[in-house]
């Protein structure tokens, strides 16, 4: 553990632990109060209950004598001195009074009227000594201040235990941030945190797994880039040497076969310029509401030459109406890459259709053919970025279209997808999002 977490543990131990001690003592003083309150009225309440006592074996003396003069005050006195107090009695014929706690009294003093026969005819006045309830109160009070300790010790244990508990997953975070920002990618954070420093770890990992992913995926496309970059080269490379050095005429033939490589690597350059302007983060779609339908009709037309040239048939299917939120300029390159790729892998009279329907979240399109088709591992892997299946080796591609196809699509909220067989052709199907609203498609 570092020197700031370790820091940043006692700051936080000392937080807890100062506002577990001002709750402490505000508790223990409210016990003290209430104890000291309780006791007090107890006490009184007891007092006046023997004053009472009192005061009525006093008016039953007064009765029996007949006055004050021949009364037998003994049983009261007897009662006082049980209850550790002096007797007064007063009259009213000394002018004392009749009863009650004057001001000037002691405060350990408590009176009670004698009534005889419907009459005040004198108060008696109980002086107690020490509190009787002191040695409760001493007790009280030991017990409360042993309480007291016993949670201020469990509220140090607790507060450095929960400042451990909190800033361990810190320390480990930070950790695990300095040991990615050095080049180790499989550095992660502890999963044990509690609460948002648990999310905050779970975010970072998150992160470094997303990190790890796009530099595996940097590194494999700068191989695939360099494998496939590296054969036209190395044949252009050495046909001009032997055109340099004399050992192979310049004829149309030999010229001609430089001039497709020098082709190959231009579409294979011209393919990643693509990829990457789609994959950009910075890339902006224009997405507006625009006619599927009428799109794919454009696109078709425009690449009539290229399907004539490749001796397929084309169809087009497309009926105008069926409205998508989508960037017309990058759908009319997708669907452009899609011919492409079907001019350059099937064979001559086969047949290409080209379709638009309507689901109901989603305008179709459908770009299907009747050539060779793909194997299923190949069809699995058919958007995987240089992917060229093994029966189309002999066909000079980059093996980057359906990548772009795929980054164009799904940035505009759409998806994409593709059914293939050896022999069965292959179809790629798209959905692009269109208006809810929007009514029903009449043929």
């Amino acid at each position: 553990m570092t020197s700031r977490s370790r820091s940043l543990r006692a700051r936080l131990a000392l937080s807890v632990l100062a506002v577990a001690v001002f709750a402490i003592l505000a508790v223990t003083l409210a016990a003290l109060l209430g104890t000291q309150r309780g006791f007090s009225d107890a006490e009184a309440t007891d007092r006046q209950r023997v004053a009472d006592q009192v005061a009525v074996v006093a008016s039953a003396a007064y009765i029996d004598a007949g006055g004050w003069a021949g009364a037998d005050l003994t049983t009261a006195e007897q009662i006082a001195q049980t209850a550790g107090a002096r007797l007064i009695v007063r009259t009213n014929s000394s002018g004392q009074g009749n009863g009650g706690s004057s001001p000037g009294s002691s405060p350990g003093a408590v009176n009670a009227e004698v009534v005889a026969d419907g009459a005040v005819v004198g108060s008696v006045r109980l002086v107690f000594g020490q509190p009787t309830s002191q040695a409760g109160r001493g007790i009280a009070w030991t017990w409360i201040a042993v309480a007291a300790g016993l949670a201020l010790l469990l509220a140090l244990v607790l507060a450095w235990w929960l400042s451990a508990r909190l800033t361990r997953p810190v320390a480990g975070l930070a950790q695990a941030v300095r040991d990615f920002a050095s080049g180790d990618r499989d550095a992660r954070a502890p999963r044990d945190a509690p609460g948002e420093i648990g999310d905050l770890a779970r975010a970072f990992d998150d992160m470094a797994e997303r990190i790890q992913h796009t530099e595996a995926t940097r590194r494999a496309m700068a191989h695939d880039v360099a494998h496939e970059l590296r054969t036209p080269l190395a044949a252009l490379q050495a046909g001009l040497e032997e055109l340099r050095d004399g050992l192979e005429p310049a004829d149309p033939d030999r010229l001609a076969a430089l001039h497709d490589q020098s082709l190959r690597i231009g579409r294979i350059v011209d393919d990643l310029g693509q990829l990457a302007e789609a994959e950009a983060p910075d890339r902006r779609m224009h997405v507006r509401e625009i006619d599927l339908g009428d799109l794919a009709q454009s696109a078709v037309a425009a690449a009539h030459g290229l399907l004539d040239s490749a001796g397929l048939t084309i169809e087009c299917d497309c009926p105008d109406g069926v409205m998508v939120l989508a960037d017309p300029d990058r759908i009319q390159q997708v669907v452009s890459n899609l011919l492409s790729n079907t001019a350059r892998y099937c064979a001559a009279g086969d047949r290409v259709t080209v379709s638009v329907g309507r689901e109901v979240h989603f305008g179709v399109l459908t770009v299907s053919d009747t050539g060779p088709g793909m194997t299923e591992q190949d069809a699995s892997r058919a958007f995987d970025r240089f992917h060229r299946g093994e029966s189309t080796g002999h066909v000079r591609g980059s093996g980057l279209g359906l990548a772009v196809v795929r980054v164009l699509v799904e940035a505009q909220g759409g998806t994409v997808d593709l059914l293939s067989a050896p022999g069965a052709g292959t179809t790629v199907t798209i959905r692009l999002p269109h208006r809810t609203d929007q009514p029903p498609v009449r043929g």
